[in-house]
């Protein structure tokens, strides 16, 4: 549960998903086209939540399959989850938007030298393309990607790779996100973290482990001023 603010943050790390932008939408769509592709039935952007937003679901292709007809052949779930990504990384912001208030808070946080990063399980060149195309480079001078490392969130070693390339110490770095890959992360990293509730999360803040809740981008300035 969310508790009052100890200490200033200095550095603040990002999830991108659910926590900068509404990508949901732009997945679903990719996702659509595949399933067409192979005469299957559309999934909604719900679903498309579900799969994202929680651990231990299975594979995504399994989660598709299973809402559009069941398993037919390895080649079809090949077929489609391929055409997912050649559809989604061609065009990664036909209808993907930051969540309102989102570019404010980035432009005040790089005014006053508060270092920040991208910490997402998106791979990286993907991710660092979206960054780039809506105009946030200059925010961001660390991407981290779910391909960057070894190893991705729910594991702790992107954020304290990411807060070693900025120079930042763990006590004074928030991480800020929106489902429990998030949260445990920021835990095993012992970094403070706050939950975003606007995001993809398909479990309950009773479920999580989290210093600061934040329903809305505002109070998330708030948070960090």
């Amino acid at each position: 549960m969310s508790q009052p603010i100890q200490n200033q943050y200095n550095t603040v790390l990002f999830d991108v998903d659910g926590t900068l932008v509404d990508s949901a939408p732009d997945m679903c769509r990719a996702l659509n086209l595949a399933l067409s592709d192979v005469g299957r039935p559309h999934v909604e952007v719900t679903d498309i939540h579900n799969m994202i937003g929680g651990l231990g679901k299975g594979k995504i292709s399994d989660q598709v399959l299973e809402l559009t007809g069941g398993r037919k052949s390895d080649e079809e779930e090949i077929s489609i989850m391929t055409g997912f990504r050649e559809y989604y990384f061609s065009d990664l912001l036909v209808l993907t938007k930051p969540y309102p208030f989102i570019p404010e808070l980035l432009k005040d946080l790089h005014s006053r030298e508060v270092k920040m990063a991208a910490c997402t399980n998106k791979n990286e060149a993907s991710a660092r393309e979206m960054i780039e195309a809506l105009g946030w480079s200059r925010y961001f001078p660390v991407v981290l990607g779910g391909d960057s490392l070894p190893t991705r969130k729910p594991r702790p070693e992107m954020l304290l790779k990411a807060a070693e390339l900025l120079g930042a110490s763990i006590s004074t770095t928030l991480m800020v996100g929106d489902t429990i890959s998030d949260t445990l992360a920021a835990n095993r990293a012992n970094m403070d973290c706050a939950f975003v509730s606007y995001g993809y999360s398909v479990m309950s803040q009773d479920e999580l482990d989290y210093l600061h809740h934040v329903d809305e981008v505002p109070e998330l300035q708030t948070l960090l001023k």
